[in-house]
């Protein structure tokens, strides 16, 4: 991580939740050079999300949409 920043961001290209054994749910957002965790906001090098982008796509898993 490069810093962390006090405002919160909006529009994740991808919103990761893990439920730990305990139950407790963590969230992972990542969109360009910003990551969010558990509602705390860093900016990282470019290279993070295009790592993640290449990982997701390795898997071919298939989206969900929540709302439907």
């Amino acid at each position: 991580m490069k810093e962390k920043l006090d405002d919160p961001y909006k529009g994740w290209g991808y919103l990761i939740n893990i439920e730990d054994s305990e139950g407790e749910t963590h969230q992972i957002g990542i969109c360009s050079d910003k990551i969010s965790y558990n509602n705390s906001f860093y900016t990282a090098d470019i290279s993070v999300s295009e790592k993640i982008t290449d990982i997701y796509n390795k898997l071919n898993y298939p989206e969900i949409d929540p709302l439907s």
